[in-house]
């Protein structure tokens, strides 16, 4: 086994190419006129159609206000479309708009561009051994408790873990805000 000087190397190395990659999308998306967290928002609604804030904000793993303030800011761009739920007056359904679907569409292609540039000069057979290595990992961490579940769902689980309060925990909450401005 890798001395744990070694695995740390190996551990920050894999952060801070994650940390590259997101980097290199966020220039590659800037000229969508996107914020950088409302990809994921867009992909969550494109594959869950019809979905609440409510579910946005546990499957992203964010506050429902600030959830709430992503929606009117897309929808002002006409990027996403609320309709009321027939069984529920109060409950708005989220959709994504034409203009919408086109963006995840150019999103996912440069998404696929910058991994296609993360991979360049690393051949086939080297990509399956790091994934057999990656999945190693995953199952050392994760186990049959992970089985199943999607990286949304995971970074979910994971907040509410640190932040059991709410999303955002204590001091993310309107109530802990309210209390802290209180004398």
């Amino acid at each position: 086994m890798a001395s744990p000087p070694l695995q740390s190397r190996v551990f920050w190395l894999m952060h801070r190419i994650v940390a590259l990659h997101k980097l290199r999308l966020q220039r590659k998306t800037a000229p969508l006129g996107m914020f950088a967290g409302q990809m994921p928002l867009l992909l969550y609604v494109d594959r869950h159609p019809g979905c609440t804030q409510r579910d946005i904000a546990e499957a992203l793993g964010v506050s429902t206000p600030s959830v709430a303030t992503s929606i009117k800011r897309m929808q002002k761009a006409g990027m996403l479309q609320k309709l009321a739920d027939e069984a529920d007056m109060r409950c708005n359904k989220i959709s994504l708009t034409a203009r919408a679907q086109e963006t995840v569409k150019t999103g996912q292609r440069l998404f696929n561009e910058a991994c296609a540039e993360t991979f360049a000069g690393i051949a086939a057979g080297e990509l399956e051994r790091l994934l057999g290595l990656l999945r190693r990992m995953e199952e050392n961490l994760g186990g049959d408790e992970f089985s199943g579940m999607d990286f949304f769902e995971i970074i979910g689980m994971a907040r509410q873990e640190l932040a059991p309060e709410g999303p955002l925990g204590p001091r993310g909450t309107a109530a802990a805000e309210k209390e802290e401005m209180e004398p």
